[in-house]
């Protein structure tokens, strides 16, 4: 993989050196790295980063532990981006946009578990995953129940086009092809022309 596939912006991934003091910095910007390189070895995450080698592996001496912290962190911020959502009794759908547009500015963290699937095979990550994915399909039968959402769909095809509207917003932003504000309406109105029952 060329170094102009991680430099998606001048100056670095980011534009911006990373603090090399600050451990939450490594761990923020290396979802994004992982996002445009499923799969990057230490060497392409430094790089991405914009730091040396030597830094990375002073603050995370293993691959694996620096997936395993990041996966705890995309866990606590999808957590508080669902917090935030405040569900209107009468409207799912209006639920689901308002949780789509809380979820696009961490979508690198949120697609995490897709681009590195290996961090799931720890008990902590994957009992909080598993929690996380629960209370998304019980949103989704609950808004079927409430002839919001196709009944026809399956739950797990639903929660995917959430993933992918999600996704999808993230992506083309990063890409600079997409406004921020227009990729998140685009999100929501995908999500729910692709859910919703049609007359």
């Amino acid at each position: 993989m060329p170094a102009e596939a991680l430099k998606v912006l001048p100056g670095g991934r980011f534009g911006r050196p990373v603090p090399k003091e600050k451990r939450a910095a490594i761990l923020e910007d290396a979802a994004a790295v992982f996002a445009l390189l499923p799969g990057a070895s230490m060497a392409e995450l430094a790089e991405g980063l914009g730091i040396s080698r030597a830094t990375l592996y002073r603050y995370f001496p293993k691959r694996e532990q620096l997936v395993h912290a990041l996966a705890l962190e995309a866990v606590r911020l999808i957590d508080e981006a669902s917090n935030q959502l405040k569900l209107l009794q009468n409207s799912y759908l209006e639920a689901f946009g308002e949780l789509i547009e809380l979820l696009v500015p961490i979508g690198d963290r949120y697609h995490f578990f897709v681009t590195e699937p290996r961090c799931i095979r720890h008990e902590d990550v994957k009992k909080e995953v598993e929690r996380q994915y629960q209370q998304l399909f019980e949103m989704i039968d609950q808004a079927k129940a409430h002839g919001e959402i196709n009944p026809q769909l399956p739950t797990a095809w639903v929660a995917a086009c959430f993933d992918s509207a999600v996704w999808s917003a993230w992506w083309t932003v990063t890409q600079g092809s997409v406004a921020p504000n227009d990729a998140q309406r685009l999100a929501v109105e995908s999500f729910r022309r692709s859910v919703q029952l049609h007359e």
